[in-house]
């Protein structure tokens, strides 16, 4: 089994047992939407009928025969090769299951769910979540949203085909601020005005101007979020939280500050976190942890 197997193994473990993180998410869907092989085996991951035969199979498992009536025989050798990491997947997974209680249900392969497990929320949080959000506008009215959306330089909201998804006039010459309020177990998708990408987790808010036309591009956050930020030199991207902001440039990390506690991942680029009494610069592969305005640095996976 090659380290990339054994990564996509425990990331469906933990996905199963409601403990991906945001990046975790990501790299899951990106594996799922390598190829149709991987769609139908994720699917049939979360297809209650299937984990039952397999469950059964394995409770009289008698070795590597006994996963070929699993698959098509005639698949070609390359093919059975391919899937013997799979089998060994099925395994740990279907053990799982005697270990944890949970509900799963079969959703859009393009919309995989992040329900990161956390102490702060109850079992309602650990189902499988759904893509949904609330915007509320600065006049006070809100919508549900059921779809991702972008807010383009022009003030308009759009779907990912760029039709217009939500008619509101915003004011030409100054800003209007908005939010955006995830409900437990769900998780949203969002474009902001600069085309800096937003995966917004569960129990999450996200504060945000209909334009950056300040000096910078300022959000606020509380919950966790992952970033891809716009790179533009001129206008620095700082996201807010209660414990200290970030600073970037162009770059792509995770913001976590449930708990009363800030924990900031850099996956690629420079961030500076600064809090009241401190300010620490991070390198890829690095995560602050910022609490009671003390920033500590360590390693990250």
């Amino acid at each position: 089994m090659s380290q990339k197997e054994k990564t996509i193994t425990q990331l469906l473990i933990k996905y199963l047992n409601g403990k991906c993180s945001v990046k975790e998410i990501r790299k899951l869907n990106n594996w799922i939407m390598e190829n149709e092989e991987n769609r139908n085996l994720f699917k049939k991951f979360l297809n209650p009928e299937t984990l039952q035969q397999d469950l059964d199979l394995l409770n009289s498992f008698v070795g590597e025969t006994a996963w070929q009536k699993r698959f098509n025989q005639n698949k070609s050798l390359k093919q059975k090769h391919n899937l013997k990491w799979l089998a060994a997947a099925c395994i740990i997974l279907i053990g799982c299951l005697s270990l944890f209680h949970f509900n799963y249900s079969l959703f859009p392969i393009s919309q995989i769910p992040n329900y990161a497990a956390r102490t702060d929320v109850n079992d309602k949080d650990r189902k499988a979540a759904v893509i949904g959000a609330e915007l509320k506008f600065q006049n006070g009215e809100s919508i549900v949203l059921n779809n991702p959306v972008k807010l383009n330089a022009t003030g308009e909201i759009i779907d990912e085909a760029n039709n217009l998804a939500i008619e509101h006039s915003f004011p030409k010459d100054k800003i209007e601020w908005l939010e955006i309020k995830v409900p437990i177990a769900q998780y949203y998708n969002l474009t902001l005005p600069d085309s800096t990408l937003v995966t917004l987790n569960s129990n999450s808010i996200i504060k945000f101007p209909s334009k950056f036309i300040e000096k910078n591009r300022e959000v606020f956050v509380e919950g966790e979020a992952f970033f891809d930020v716009k790179n533009n030199q001129n206008q620095l991207f700082i996201v807010n939280t209660n414990q200290a902001n970030i600073q970037v440039l162009g770059t792509s990390f995770n913001v976590n500050n449930y708990n009363e506690k800030l924990i900031t991942t850099l996956e690629k680029g420079k961030v500076n976190v600064q809090s009241k009494n401190d300010s620490r610069i991070l390198k890829p592969s690095q995560k602050a942890i910022v609490k009671d305005n003390s920033i500590e640095i360590l390693d990250a996976n």
